[in-house]
C-alpha cells in the first residue's frame, strides 16, 4: 500500500514538473474562418501558434489576411514546406501547400505579432506586387519570397535576418528570400524593433559571399533605396555590389556607414549625407564612379582607407574637416579628380596619409593652423616646383622636406620660396 501511495505521489510531482517546464507544444490543429471559407493549420506552442498555413479553401481573396490570432493564441509565424517534389526537383510547396504559382492574390496583410517568415511561405506567388514586413520580424527564411516574379516594392525593418548561405557557389543563390524577384524598383527600410527596444540600424553581419543574398543584389532592376529616420547605422557590407541601386535616401539619423556599405554601387548619382554622420568606414563608397552630387558633412570624424576612392565623377568644391576628426584613411579621395578648390585640414594632423588626395584637382596647399600663436602674420610657401616625377606621382625628396620644415621653424621669408 505504501509502495503504491509512492508511486502515486510519484506520477502527480512528475506531471506538475512536466507542466512547469517542459515546453507546451501541442500537435497540428486546423481553424475555419467562415467569413473567408479559409481552413488554416498551426501548432500551438509556448502559449502561442506557430508554423500556421492554410489546408484548404473555396477561392483566395486578392487581398490576403494573415490572422494575428487562431483560436485565442497570437500567432508568431507563418510557413510553407521544405518538402520536396522528389528527386531533383526545385518546386517549393508554400503557404497553400502547393508548388503551382498564385496570380489570385495580389496583396498580403502581415500582422504586427509575426516575428518568423518560413521556409517558402510566399514562393510563386506570382500576382504580389507589393509587400511590407511588420517591424517585429527578426527572420526570413529560405525561398520565403521564391519567384514572385511581379514583386515591385518591399518594405523591410532594418533588424530583420535574411537567410543567407556560406556556400560560394552561384547555384546557391536560389536559396536566397528574395530569390527571383527580379523587378524590384524600390525598397524602404524602417527602424525596426528589438527585444531591448533599443533600434541601432541595419545590423545584419554581411559579408562579400553573403551580401548577395539580400534583395537589392537579387533585383535586375534599377531600384531607389530609401533609410527612414531611426537609422543610426548601415552595417559592413549591407548593399555590397548593389550596382542596380540608382538612388539613395539617408536617414537624417544615421551616425556610421559601414564598411564596404555601398562598394561598387556604379548608378548612384546623387547622395545627401546628414549632418549627424560621424563615421565612414573602409571603401563604404568605393568605386562608386557614379555618384556626380554628394555633400561632405563637417560632422564627420573618422575616414577609413578607400572610403571615398573611384568616385571619378564626384563633383565637389572645397572640403572642410571637423577639428575633431581622428581618423584619416589612406586613398581616402584617391583619383576623385573633379574634387577642387581647397582642402582645410584641423592642426591635429602631423601628416597627410599616403596618396589620400591622390588624383583630385585640389591643389597641394598643406595648412598649419594654431590655436594659440604669439603672432599674426600668415607664412606662405610655395614648394610646387621642389619635388622628383615617380611614375605618375610627384614625390618629396628629404632635402625639400627639410627645406620646408626650416622655413617654418624660421619663419623667414625666402625669395620665390
Amino acid at each position: 500500500m505504501k509502495q503504491k501511495l509512492k508511486y502515486i505521489i510519484f506520477i502527480g510531482i512528475l506531471s506538475i514538473l512536466t507542466l512547469f517546464f517542459i515546453p507546451n507544444k501541442v500537435n497540428a490543429a486546423t481553424y475555419k474562418d467562415e467569413e473567408t471559407g479559409i481552413t488554416w493549420t498551426y501548432t500551438v506552442s509556448d502559449n502561442t501558434a506557430i508554423d500556421v498555413y492554410i489546408t484548404s479553401y473555396t477561392t483566395l481573396p486578392e487581398t490576403l489576411e494573415i490572422p494575428e490570432t487562431i483560436d485565442g493564441y497570437t500567432v508568431t509565424s507563418i510557413c510553407g514546406s521544405n518538402t520536396s517534389m522528389g528527386s531533383g526537383s526545385t518546386e517549393r510547396y508554400n503557404i497553400l501547400k502547393t508548388n503551382k504559382a498564385n496570380t489570385e492574390v495580389k496583396s498580403i496583410v502581415i500582422p504586427e505579432t509575426i516575428n518568423t517568415i518560413g521556409v517558402n511561405t510566399f514562393a510563386n506567388f506570382q500576382g504580389l506586387t507589393s509587400i511590407v514586413i511588420p517591424d517585429k520580424v527578426s527572420s526570413i527564411s529560405a525561398y520565403a519570397f521564391y519567384n514572385c516574379s511581379n514583386l515591385v516594392e518591399i518594405k523591410l525593418p532594418a533588424t530583420v535576418s535574411l537567410y543567407t548561405y556560406t556556400n560560394t557557389y552561384t547555384s546557391s543563390l536560389e536559396r536566397a528570400a528574395f530569390y527571383k524577384c527580379t523587378k524590384i524598383s524600390k525598397i524602404t527600410i524602417t527602424p525596426g524593433a528589438t527585444a531591448s527596444g533599443v533600434t541601432k540600424g541595419i545590423t545584419q553581419t554581411l559579408t562579400s559571399t553573403t551580401a548577395r543574398y539580400m534583395p537589392w543584389y537579387i533585383t535586375r532592376t534599377q531600384f531607389d533605396l530609401i533609410l527612414e529616420d531611426g537609422i543610426t547605422q548601415i552595417s559592413d557590407y549591407s548593399f555590397y555590389n548593389g550596382s542596380y541601386m540608382k538612388s539613395v535616401k539617408m536617414p537624417n539619423t544615421l551616425e556610421i556607414i559601414g564598411m564596404n556599405a555601398f562598394y561598387n554601387c556604379t548608378k548612384l548619382k546623387e547622395i545627401e549625407l546628414p549632418d549627424t554622420l560621424k563615421t565612414v568606414k573602409t571603401n563604404a563608397f568605393y568605386y562608386c564612379n557614379g555618384i556626380e552630387t554628394m555633400n561632405f558633412p563637417t560632422s564627420i570624424t573618422a575616414i577609413g582607407n578607400n572610403a571615398f576612392s573611384g568616385c571619378i565623377n564626384w563633383k565637389l568644391e572645397n572640403i572642410t574637416f571637423s577639428e575633431n576628426i581622428i581618423e584619416l584613411g589612406q586613398n581616402a579621395f584617391y583619383n576623385c579628380k573633379y574634387l577642387t578648390g581647397t582642402l582645410e585640414l584641423p592642426n591635429v594632423f602631423t601628416e597627410v596619409p599616403p596618396n589620400c588626395f591622390y588624383g583630385t584637382g585640389i591643389p597641394t596647399i598643406i595648412m598649419v593652423l594654431r590655436q594659440k600663436r604669439e603672432n599674426d602674420d600668415v607664412l606662405i610657401i610655395d614648394a610646387s616646383k621642389n619635388f622628383i616625377k615617380s611614375g605618375k606621382n610627384n614625390k618629396l625628396q628629404a632635402s625639400d622636406i627639410k627645406r620646408i620644415l626650416d622655413t617654418v621653424i624660421a619663419r623667414k621669408d625666402k625669395p620665390k620660396f
